[in-house]
């Protein structure tokens, strides 16, 4: 006579936080599931979760699904995913896309690569993390990261979970980090970058373009020799970094805007359209040795990195000021404030889509 099975068998998992219960429940065919966290320590609580997730009709159902695998080719542009979001008019690029599979390929499946997904609960997310701040300590990634790995993993489970291949999705709690204001640098210092002789004149006007107009480094990078006006810079797309390609739209899918830009500058920029080699309408401003694509970011910030060197802002002056490229954004979008322009105003100069991201921008003392 064949033995009854028991529904579910409990056991303990013995983790960095302690020890805590997990079931696996009995499956159709014969066989348990994997183990479920239950989220406690007590036996007599452990029995009544479980028999509460037999009742609801929530056990796990799925078999033999490999998170590896589900994961292969997830993030592809043209893959089930990315199609998903652009059918739904979801704000989408394929630098996104490639971001999410950076998370995957070196944060999530060295930890959940040979787990099947009904067995990634929320003790083993607790582990990923413990795995990751272990990360963050030893080689230097950002709690930043993490949390964009983590989130990477709620669009995975999230799809697992409409497709049926898990009951419940386990809660995912990002990591707290502090909320450091972006740095600007002073009126006094923009002054002193301006009288100062650079190694890269690319730098170096990419840089008064940045304080003067708002300009975005990608829509800096994407800017062409027709784009160029008696006294103002058009934008009419943008150079993506992430995929090193232009874009016609900037990153919140405009084109179009005007960049007022004083004499002074307009002069500086014809100097540089002077010594450009491509000399077509289409060729960049801030060319390279190659007519179809502009001088890579990485010599932009190097140089202007080195700039805020030479004026007195060390390494560590600047990072404990928060002192990147983006910051010249903000330079230009307080100047415009504290000169007393109206927000509406500095709105149309930003291209910020609403008013809570132009006071974002914007920092009274500079």
């Amino acid at each position: 006579m064949a033995l009854i099975k028991e529904p579910f068998k409990l056991y303990v998992r013995h983790l960095k936080s302690g020890d805590s219960y997990s079931a696996k429940f009995l499956l159709p065919d014969g066989t348990y599931s994997s183990g479920t966290a239950l989220g406690t320590r007590n036996r007599r609580d452990a029995e009544r979760i479980a028999l509460a997730i037999l009742a609801d009709g929530k056990v796990p159902f799925a078999l033999g699904v490999n998170f590896r695998s589900f994961t292969r080719g997830f993030f592809e542009w043209e893959g089930e995913w990315a199609s998903r979001k652009r059918k739904r008019r979801k704000r989408i690029s394929e630098g996104h896309c490639k971001r999410q599979a950076g998370n995957l390929e070196n944060h999530l499946l060295p930890v959940l690569g040979n787990l099947k997904l009904e067995a990634i609960d929320e003790n083993v997310i607790d582990e990923l993390i413990d795995e990751l701040i272990d990360e963050l300590d030893e080689k230097g990634i950002s709690a930043r990261t993490i949390n964009h790995s983590l989130v990477t993993l709620s669009h995975i489970m999230q799809t697992a979970m409409k497709k049926g291949l898990i009951s419940m999705i386990p809660p995912i709690e990002k990591l707290g980090i502090q909320n450091i204001e972006r740095g600007i640098i002073t009126i006094q210092e923009f002054m002193e970058l301006r009288s100062l002789t650079w190694k890269s004149e690319h730098a170096r006007i990419a840089t008064l373009i940045g304080c003067l107009t708002g300009l975005r480094q990608g829509e800096i990078l994407g800017i062409k020799l027709k784009d160029i006006g008696p006294d103002f810079i058009l934008l009419d797309g943008t150079w993506s970094t992430n995929e090193r390609r232009s874009k016609e739209t900037d990153k919140t899918g405009e084109r179009g805007r005007f960049a007022p830009i004083p004499r002074f500058l307009r002069e500086e920029i014809q100097n540089l359209m002077n010594t450009n080699p491509w000399q077509q309408p289409d060729s960049f401003l801030f060319y390279s040795t190659i007519a179809a694509k502009p001088v890579e970011h990485n010599l932009i910030l190097r140089e202007y990195y080195r700039a805020l060197d030479q004026i007195g802002i060390s390494v560590e002056e600047r990072k404990a000021r928060n002192i990147v490229f983006h910051s010249t954004r903000h330079f230009f979008l307080s100047l415009l404030l504290n000169g007393g322009m109206d927000p509406a105003l500095i709105q149309k100069f930003s291209g910020h889509k609403t008013m809570q991201m132009v006071a974002h921008y914007t920092h009274m003392m500079i």
